[in-house]
This record gives structure tokens, C-alpha cells and sequence, in this order.
């Protein structure tokens, strides 16, 4: 499957939970706990394994356009980004799934736990 059908499928709303994976994508890490840290790492591997974001894709973009995006994309819920255009849809969604801004998450849970928060 390649990754404009990926997104496509992302953003289609399950009948019975009402809900999107999008929605699960745009997940907080939620409490410091060690069930929540080990849901994080379960996450982390799911969206590695969706492979939406490529560097090379991104290469030239300053990053304060990448934050800019990635904020409109967080905003978004499954139908307002299935009503954009197909292109923009696609980079909002890669850039969502960051998984630079997924390990620094998960380094955020880390050191609440250290912290004793």
C-alpha cells in the first residue's frame, strides 16, 4: 500500500467507534505511567510502521513551515482533511506523523517519571 492510500485509509471513520485513526494519531502521551509508556513504544512502532514521513520529502522546508503545517494538521480532524485538496491532505498527514516529535513524546514521559510528576 503506498502512502497517499495509507493516509486515505487513516481518515476513515469506523462505524461502531465513530472515531478516525487520525484522531489516535494526533494521541497526547497522556500520564507518566508505566502502562502509558508501554502504550507510547506500542504507538511508536505503529507509526514507524505506516512510513508517512520521509526527510527527503521534507528536505528545504524550513522548519518553521514544517511547525506551521504540522499545527494546521493537528487542528484538523478526518473530515475537515478529506474536504483539502488530495496534495495537501497528503503533506499535512506526513508531517503529523514526525517521528522526531514522537521520540521527543516519549522522552517527555520519560523524564516526568524521573521527575516524580
Amino acid at each position: 500500500m503506498d502512502r497517499c492510500q495509507t493516509i486515505d485509509r487513516l481518515l476513515e471513520v469506523d462505524g461502531v467507534e465513530r472515531r478516525s485513526l487520525w484522531q489516535s494519531l494526533k494521541a497526547d502521551p497522556g500520564a507518566p505511567t508505566l502502562k502509558q509508556i508501554r502504550a507510547w513504544v506500542k504507538r511508536l512502532s505503529w507509526l514507524k510502521s505506516l512510513d508517512l514521513h520521509s526527510a527527503k520529502f521534507f528536505a528545504g522546508v524550513p522548519a518553521i513551515r514544517m511547525q506551521s503545517f504540522a499545527l494546521e494538521a493537528r487542528s484538523l480532524n478526518a473530515a475537515r482533511m478529506l474536504e483539502m485538496e488530495s496534495h495537501k491532505r497528503y503533506t499535512l498527514a506526513s508531517l503529523e506523523n514526525d517521528s522526531h516529535k514522537i521520540r521527543q513524546n516519549s522522552n517527555g514521559l520519560l523524564v516526568k517519571i524521573a521527575r516524580g510528576c
